[in-house]
């Protein structure tokens, strides 16, 4: 599963023609109030994030959790689980390139890896980490000083150093849009494409 989703997502990366919900993470601190700290909101781009993060040992042990589930279902001669277990790990890989190259919430990434999380607003000072795509969230920190965290947030993902590289390397692309998006998915996917959920959390 390693080579085929890893190797799947950065067949990608070549495809939308690099060279080499909402997406907050956990509770927003409330409003300022007199004598408060102050809010220092880390901005990140969340497609750097998925990246950085795929291929690491939690990514693929989700994914491995899926295949067994797969197998057993095969094993065990069950039609209905099998077709359940198969769509399970196509609605994975759908969502892992719909956050690698649009702007979907990496939420789910993020409350795996706290320490990463923690580490970033060690270093920075920011209070609450939220994503660069997601405006509504940003609004509400409208008079807030915002400062871009998305290196930081990579390298506190440990990234191997090709992760790393095509995870810098999304900071100097724009993101697709969800219909340009869809049609790569579809590309790609062929039989398998899965539409978007409407709920994104």
């Amino acid at each position: 599963m390693k080579r085929n989703v890893v190797g799947w997502l950065f067949s990608l990366v070549g495809l939308i023609g690099l060279a080499m919900a909402p997406a907050t993470h956990a509770a927003d601190p409330p409003a300022e109030k007199p004598g408060q700290v102050p809010v220092r909101v880390g901005t990140y781009d969340s497609r750097c994030v998925m990246v950085a993060f795929c291929g690491s040992e939690r990514f693929e042990a989700g994914f491995r959790r899926l295949d067994e589930a797969l197998a057993k279902a095969k094993k065990d001669g069950e039609p209905e689980k099998i077709k359940k277990a198969d769509r399970a790990i196509w609605e994975a890989r759908m969502l892992t390139h719909r956050q690698g190259f649009g702007t979907w919430p990496v939420d789910n990434i993020l409350r795996q890896t706290p320490e990463a999380v923690e580490q970033v607003k060690k270093e920075t000072g920011v209070t609450v980490l939220v994503s660069k795509w997601d405006k509504k969230a940003l609004a509400k920190y409208a008079d807030c000083e915002k400062i871009d965290v998305s290196t930081q947030l990579i390298d506190a993902l440990n990234p191997n150093e090709r992760q790393r590289r095509h995870a810098m390397g999304m900071l100097k692309v724009k993101p697709l849009g969800p219909q340009e998006l869809e049609e790569v998915l579809k590309k790609e996917a062929g039989k398998h494409y899965l539409p978007p959920p409407e709920d994104k959390e």
